[in-house]
């Protein structure tokens, strides 16, 4: 059986999948072209933003408060999960920008997922709701997060 995180990745992945294809950035086919804010591909412009702070801040008071992480890549970090997956973040938006995204797209990609994995463990620890029911609160996190992070990274 999958852990509560392991769905919690594999439908951020979805999401951002799906999302990106209907949006024209990301990894999707789109005949779009990103806007000038978007395409610059310097690696130096990706940051740990506000998702993947919520992420982490809540890993942590997960396991604080007895929750065990359920990425497999982040269980064996024992109370270092918090700071290991933080640097894991900003690994993958450097390894997404070496890969051809822009930056931009690096950072509105990882930090959805993070908003999804924010809300969800929030909806869990704070809220102590079903797995069903934070699952659904961290998509339609990731949603509106997206929304607003594209925004914000084309200007308006």
């Amino acid at each position: 059986m999958l852990s509560f995180n392991t769905i919690i990745m594999i439908v951020a992945c979805a999401c951002y999948f799906a999302l990106s294809a209907c949006g024209g950035h990301g990894v999707g086919v789109s005949t779009m072209s990103a806007p000038p804010q978007l395409q610059t591909k310097s690696i130096d412009h990706v940051r740990i933003g506000l998702g993947d702070g919520a992420d982490v801040v809540t890993t942590a008071a997960g396991l604080s408060q007895g929750f065990v992480e359920g990425n497999p890549l982040l269980s064996g970090a024992g109370a270092a999960t918090p700071i290991v997956g933080l640097a894991g973040k900003f690994l993958m938006k450097k390894l997404l920008v070496a890969t051809g995204f822009t930056p931009a797209q690096a950072n509105v990609a990882v930090e959805t997922g993070g908003w999804i994995g924010g809300c969800a463990n929030f909806m869990t620890v704070a809220m102590k709701a079903q797995p069903a029911a934070a699952l659904a609160v961290g998509v339609a996190c990731g949603v509106i997060a997206r929304h607003q992070l594209m925004k914000a990274a084309r200007g308006e």
